[in-house]
């Protein structure tokens, strides 16, 4: 569909107002929020700068590649907001696949040889992936999974809610297919460390499994698990206005 100037222009308008209205309303879903990753107005704010870049393109995804661990709680916001995106076009596919995959800072072969395998088994299923994760540093973790979802023939955009440079700074793998929610920010790394450990419910074990998925944890805190996934409920819910 081809819109007029006039009509382009207020709808980038209406774009504007909507990403303010969520801006806007960052203090009070704060004070909602029940875990401390999720009480970080950065965070909240690159959330809505991520959705807002990738919202033309969310209907059209049919499966999530959530890189790692600390990917998970970012991956599952962005899973409930894509479901919304859906909804409202119409989609007959049903819900998007999420598949989590054991990639990250590690160098064992036999894992990333297994999240090949499962990948290529997965290939006639996907139409179009979202790659997600928290933050890009260097950009050598996540170039293993895309070097890996390449090599089995996914077609991919990648989602990061942070990156720590430009994106022309990154490899050409990267930087092609690269959606964030701001540069030269770390608000990603919420949901890394001890964050992913006590709130993610899963953790990847590179040591004894060689599974393409990170195993579940037997958790020190269950209420901790539950309430994280309240607040991604929450922050989905809220992002929705972006739609």
């Amino acid at each position: 569909m081809k819109f007029s100037p006039s009509e382009s222009f207020h709808n980038e308008e209406e774009n504007e107002d909507k990403l303010q209205q969520f801006e806007s309303g960052v203090g009070k879903l704060m004070d909602k929020m029940e875990t401390p990753m999720f009480r970080k107005a950065d965070m909240l704010g690159d959330f809505g700068q991520l959705v807002e870049k990738l919202k033309d393109k969310l209907a059209g995804y049919d499966t999530i590649l959530s890189d790692d661990t600390s990917g998970r709680l970012v991956s599952l916001v962005l899973r409930q907001v894509i479901n919304e995106a859906r909804r409202k076009e119409g989609a007959d596919e049903g819900e998007v696949k999420t598949y989590f995959l054991a990639v990250g800072r590690h160098d064992r072969a036999e894992i990333f040889g297994k999240v090949r395998d499962f990948l290529v088994s997965k290939k006639d299923e996907i139409k179009k992936a979202l790659m997600v994760t928290e933050h890009i540093a260097t950009g050598d973790s996540i170039k293993k999974l895309i070097d890996i979802a390449e090599a089995a023939g996914i077609d991919f955009d990648l989602a990061a809610l942070s990156v720590q440079t430009a994106p022309a700074g990154y490899n050409d793998k990267i930087s092609k297919r690269l959606y964030y929610g701001s540069k030269f920010s770390m608000s990603g790394l919420a949901f890394y460390g001890n964050s992913k450990k006590a709130y993610s419910g899963i953790e990847k074990d590179t040591n004894s499994s060689n599974s393409p998925h990170p195993t579940k944890r037997s958790p020190s805190s269950p209420k901790d698990i539950t309430a994280a996934r309240r607040d991604a409920e929450k922050l989905a819910k809220a992002l929705e206005v972006l739609l």
